[in-house]
C-alpha cells in the first residue's frame, strides 16, 4: 500500500530546507527489476538527491548524511549507515555511500545511495579515465562501495534472499552504473549465506556519464534491469564519448528534448520545476551566441564528437594529471575554463587539428557553461519524473 512521505532537500539559492511530498510503497520491490517502474524511478531520484552532501545544512562533515538518513527513516528502513568516506571531508579519490535495509516478507531490501554532489575535491576523479578498462575514477569508487557493502551485510548479519536498490546522481550515477553492471554479472560475489538474483537488483541512475565499455557486451539483456534516466540536453550524459569506446550498462530512458516552442510540455515541466526549485528555469532549448541561435541538443552532440577526437592514451599522458590538479582546487567554474583552454591550446599546437566550427563550439562551451549546465540540474530531472507519474 502506498503512503505519503517527505523528501527533504536544500534550496541552495535561498539556503533553506524544503520538504516535498512523495509516495512510497514496499510493493515497488515485488515485481522483477527488469520491468521499468516509473514510481521507483522517481523515488530513486529523490533518494539520489538526498544522498548529496551539503554543508549549508549539515553543521559539519559528520552530519553530511543528514538528508539521506532522514529519507530512509521516512521509508522505515533500518540499520542505516554511511561509509567512512561519506562523513569526512572529500578527497580526490574518495566516494560517499549510504546503506540501509528493510525486511519485507521473505527478503531484505538493501538501499545503496551514492553521494553525487557536494563532493568537493572528488571532481578530480571524474577526469581520471585511465589508459584502459572502465573509467578509472568510477571503477575505483565502485570497488570501494562493493567492499563496504560486503562489510555491511556481515556486520548486520543479513542472510537469505536480498534485493539491492542502487541509485545515484551525476558522478554517483556513473559509479552506480558500474556497480550494478558488476553485480548483475556476479550475483554470487557475496558470502554463502546471501542469495541474490539479477532480477532482484533494482538500479535507477540519474544523469549518468558513461564509464563502461562497448566491448563489455553492454547491450546484453542481462543488463536491462539497469535504467539510466538521461536528459539529452545534459552535457554530462554525453561524457565520455561512444567513439572513445565508452557507454553505459543497461537501458537509457531518454527524457524528451525540452524546447520552448513545445508549449504544453514546456509549461507542464515548468509547473513541476517551480514546485521544487525557487529559481526560474532559464533554458529554452536554444542558446543565443553572437547573433546566432544554436539548438542546445546540436551543441552537446557536437561537443561529444569533438571529445571523441581525443585519443584516450594522449588524454591520460597529457591532460589527465592537469585536470586532476585543477579540479582538486574545488573552484568549479574556473576549473572548467582552465581545462577547456588547456585542451584547446594543446590541440591547436598541431597534435589534432580542429576545424573552425569545432573551435567555435569549444568556445561556446567555455563561455556559456553556466547556461549549458542548467540542463544537469537535479530539479529538472525530478520535474520530468514527477510529470511522468501524474
Amino acid at each position: 500500500m502506498e503512503k505519503k512521505i517527505k523528501f527533504r532537500y536544500i534550496d541552495e539559492k535561498n539556503n533553506e530546507i524544503r520538504l516535498l511530498d512523495c509516495d512510497y510503497s514496499d510493493e515497488y520491490f515485488t515485481q522483477s527489476s527488469y520491468e521499468y517502474n516509473k514510481k521507483l524511478a522517481l523515488l530513486s531520484a529523490y533518494t539520489a538527491v538526498s544522498a548529496c552532501g551539503n554543508l549549508m545544512d549539515a553543521m559539519s562533515y559528520e552530519e553530511y548524511d543528514k538528508n539521506i538518513r532522514y529519507f530512509m527513516n521516512e521509508m522505515e528502513f533500518e540499520h542505516k549507515r554511511a561509509n567512512v568516506m561519506f562523513n569526512q571531508k572529500p578527497s580526490i579519490d574518495s566516494i560517499g555511500c549510504f546503506f540501509a535495509s528493510k525486511k519485507i516478507e521473505d527478503y531484505t531490501v538493501i538501499a545503496i545511495a551514492i553521494r553525487g554532489s557536494g563532493y568537493e575535491a572528488e571532481w578530480a576523479s571524474n577526469f581520471t579515465i585511465g589508459e584502459k578498462g572502465h573509467h578509472r575514477g568510477f571503477s575505483e569508487a565502485r570497488d570501494i562501495i562493493l567492499s563496504d557493502l560486503k562489510k555491511y551485510l556481515l556486520d548486520y548479519d543479513i542472510k537469505g534472499r536480498v534485493k539491492l536498490w542502487i541509485t545515484g546522481y551525476s558522478r554517483a550515477a556513473g559509479t552506480a552504473n558500474l556497480l550494478a553492471g558488476e553485480l548483475v554479472k556476479n550475483v554470487n560475489c557475496f558470502n554463502k549465506n546471501i542469495t541474490l538474483k539479477a532480477s532482484d537488483i533494482y538500479t535507477y541512475t540519474i544523469a549518468s556519464p558513461a564509464g563502461a565499455l562497448l566491448e563489455d557486451d553492454i547491450k546484453n539483456e542481462i543488463y536491462h534491469n539497469i535504467f539510466n534516466i538521461v536528459n539529452p540536453l545534459d552535457i554530462v550524459t554525453h561524457i565520455l564519448p561512444e567513439n572513445m569506446g565508452f557507454k553505459r550498462f543497461g537501458k537509457d530512458i531518454l527524457l524528451p528534448e525540452l524546447l520552448i516552442e513545445d508549449k504544453k510540455l514546456y509549461s507542464d515541466i515548468m509547473n513541476e520545476y517551480q514546485k521544487i526549485a525557487s529559481e526560474e528555469y532559464t533554458l529554452t532549448g536554444y542558446l543565443t551566441v553572437g547573433g546566432f541561435v544554436i539548438r542546445q541538443l546540436e551543441l552537446v552532440n557536437e561537443i561529444e564528437k569533438i571529445l571523441s577526437k581525443i585519443d584516450r592514451k594522449v588524454y591520460v599522458e597529457v591532460l589527465q594529471n592537469y585536470s586532476r590538479e585543477v579540479f582538486a582546487l574545488e573552484e568549479l567554474n574556473d576549473s572548467f575554463k582552465m581545462v577547456l583552454n588547456h585542451i584547446r591550446d594543446y590541440f591547436l599546437s598541431g597534435e589534432i587539428v580542429f576545424n573552425k566550427q569545432e573551435l567555435f563550439y569549444l568556445s561556446i562551451l567555455n563561455d556559456y557553461m553556466d547556461q549549458i549546465d542548467v540542463a544537469h540540474n537535479f530539479e529538472l530531472y525530478i520535474a520530468y519524473l514527477r510529470l511522468e507519474n501524474i
